[in-house]
């Protein structure tokens, strides 16, 4: 069963099976998508790998395209 988890501020989903709780985190800081959103508002030509790869050269951090276009949804 998956329902929100609002401890600290960020919203995590947190699956509960039997009697262990599990906790997933978003990948993304809130600052991230800002900046993801802020990319493809600048590169409104560019594909999500190009986003990917602008993204991970500025950052350091790679994302997957599909996470790109979860968030720019």
């Amino acid at each position: 069963m998956l329902f929100p988890n609002y401890g600290n501020g960020i919203m995590n989903d947190t699956l509960q099976q039997g009697s262990q709780v599990q906790v997933v985190e978003d990948k993304t800081t809130p600052a991230e998508d800002r900046y993801l959103r802020l990319l493809a508002t600048r590169n409104h030509r560019h594909t999500a790998r190009e986003s990917q790869e602008d993204f991970q050269n500025a950052t350091g951090k790679r994302m997957s395209d599909q996470t790109i276009r979860n968030r720019l949804h």
